[in-house]
């Protein structure tokens, strides 16, 4: 642990930082006893850390249960780390919004606080796309990209504007970074569609990744600033064939750099039809169907079909965009886990990093390019620090 240092800054709404912890404290005088959180493309983040329940500040930011009363509500937890080995200095690492906390004691009586952040992407959730069928900001076409950074700006961004009683529905220090052209096109209407749900499957579309970013004064308070980003490769290219020249990076069990592998796949909830239902009633109701051919001719019981209603969307193609959609959305992508031994070739946050594109070699000695969209860390109370690769196979 002597290489690897960690530090957490709490934020409140001004851009303030109210309370700094620096090191794993003491039962008896405070501080924090470990710290965990998960990185994620596309998903929120996730922060958890735990604080010995004697320390004082706990107070300044802790949620208060009492109705009416919220604490330190979507204040930031920042977590900086420093990797003295990897020469890499203190930097921000993770960010989680205070949505959950808790006290509990151990069984040698030991009183704990615990405070849980959800990252920034969770904004995605918590908005719907509402604007009336065929109006400019709920039906739209272009370049994936575009229309993806139009949705979230007119939804949580600058131009997201007030709600009927009045309530504002812009998230305060957001701003959207204007996208490269995906060279991708989209077509298609999601009036009171979760925000989440349409920039995945545009994403998807366009094989491409987005996070919100937290771009604030690091370890300093000052003006918040978070920044939505969409990029089609979020990292760099590390397979040792890249065209880069990128040092390559190769995660293998049988190379001593990846250890509790696991790579799995589950189909059980596969579509591989869909009735898309558009405008008219009944009989006159028009409707396309589409189907997974591939999946279809895989297995003679594979099928699996559902309806879903689009009654925006009249041109057949839109129809069918929309079905496609739906099953690409519903289709299974394998899991593929493992914990990293930090070597020098494999250094985390040097060599490699949230978005990137590595090379993976498994058990049976199977060689699958993979996309980090996940980066699970972990520092116990004894010092002890884990760091844990999610991937999905890349497309590109």
């Amino acid at each position: 642990m002597a290489n690897v240092s960690y530090k957490v800054a709490i934020r409140d709404h001004s851009g303030n930082i109210i309370a700094r912890f620096s090191g794993l404290g003491r039962p008896q005088g405070g501080g924090m006893s470990g710290v965990s959180y998960v990185r994620r493309l596309r998903d929120p983040d996730t922060v958890t850390l735990p604080i010995f329940g004697a320390d004082p500040r706990i107070t300044e930011f802790m949620l208060d249960p009492s109705p009416g009363d919220y604490g330190g509500l979507d204040y930031l937890i920042e977590v900086y780390r420093r990797d003295l080995v990897g020469g890499l200095p203190f930097t921000r690492d993770a960010t989680g919004l205070l949505r959950a906390d808790g006290a509990d004691q151990n069984e040698e009586g030991q009183l704990f606080y615990v405070a849980n952040g959800t990252g920034l992407n969770v904004w995605h959730y918590a908005e719907e796309i509402a604007y009336p069928s065929g109006s400019s900001q709920s039906s739209k076409s272009g370049d994936v990209a575009t229309v993806a950074a139009e949705f979230v700006d007119e939804n949580i961004g600058p131009n997201a504007g007030n709600d009927n009683d009045g309530q504002s529905r812009v998230r305060p220090y957001l701003t959207i970074v204007a996208p490269t052209a995906s060279g991708v096109t989209w077509r298609g209407g999601r009036s009171y569609k979760l925000l989440s749900d349409v920039v995945q499957e545009l994403a998807s579309r366009a094989n491409a990744q987005y996070k919100i970013e937290n771009h604030c004064p690091e370890d300093a308070s000052g003006t918040p600033d978070f920044r939505w980003t969409w990029k089609s490769i979020y990292g760099k290219d590390v397979r040792p064939d890249n065209t880069a020249g990128n040092p390559p990076v190769v995660f293998s069990a049988l190379q001593g750099t990846a250890s509790r592998n696991r790579v799995g796949i589950n189909r059980n909830n596969d579509l591989t039809s869909v009735y898309a239902l558009g405008q008219g009633r009944e009989s006159s109701r028009r409707r396309s169907d589409v189907n997974d051919l591939a999946a279809l001719a895989a297995s003679p019981w594979a099928r699996r079909a559902v309806s879903r209603n689009w009654s925006s969307a009249y041109p057949t193609a839109e129809l069918e965009a929309a079905g496609f959609a739906t099953i690409e959305a519903q289709k299974a992508l394998p899991d593929v886990s493992f914990d990293i031994l930090q070597t020098p070739a494999v250094r985390y946050k040097r060599e490699w990093d949230l978005g990137y594109i590595v090379r993976y070699i498994d058990y049976f000695g199977r060689e699958f390019d993979i996309t980090v969209i996940s980066v699970g860390v972990g520092l116990a109370q004894d010092g002890t620090e884990t760091i844990t690769i999610g991937g999905e196979l890349y497309n590109g």
